[in-house]
Formats: C-alpha cells, structure tokens, sequence
C-alpha cells in the first residue's frame, strides 16, 4: 500500500559483505518489497543473497534486475539465483585494465 504510487523499487539495502540470516527491520523491508508488485533493480546484489553461494540468508529480495558492479558475482552462477537476481547486467566501473 504505501509503494502504490512508485512505478520502481531499487534495491541497495545490503551488501556482498551481508553473513548470517536477515532479521529484524532488513527482513520486515524486504519482504514488503516483495509483496510490493513492484518491479525491482537491484544495486550490485540483491539484498539477503549470498554472494558467493547464490542462496538467500533466509529473507530475499526478488529482482527484476541486478547491475553488479565490475564482475559477475560467483553466486550468480550458483544455485539457482536466477530467481533472486533476474537479469544480470554488469557495469564496468573501470577495475580491468
């Protein structure tokens, strides 16, 4: 309800540094951007996802998108994370030569 008048959400809650299950407030903020129907991009990485593993630490956003910064992050090749980070688009930020 309170989202109705936004057309996009974008994610940047939590980071590739995010351990443990997701509690609390993060939790309650996710889920209801969740619930939202609201179509999502993700910021780097959708927040309650592992980066490494690919697997949600309880509490997942659900993307549309995700814009990772500089590389793909190994969990996007893992365990079915298609489902929490939608399309991936990488940007370079300039970490290559």
């Amino acid at each position: 309800k309170k989202l109705k008048h936004f057309d996009l959400i974008v994610d940047a809650l939590l980071g590739t540094g995010t351990k443990g299950e997701i509690r609390g407030i993060y939790a309650d903020v996710i889920s209801m951007l969740n619930n939202s129907k609201r179509p999502i991009v993700a910021v780097d990485i959708p927040s309650g996802l592992d980066a490494d593993t690919g697997l949600p630490l309880g509490v997942c956003i659900k993307a549309k998108m995700t814009v990772t910064m500089g590389f793909m992050k190994k969990g996007f090749l893992k365990n079915n994370s298609r489902k929490f980070t939608g399309k991936v688009v990488v940007a370079d930020i300039g970490l290559l030569p």
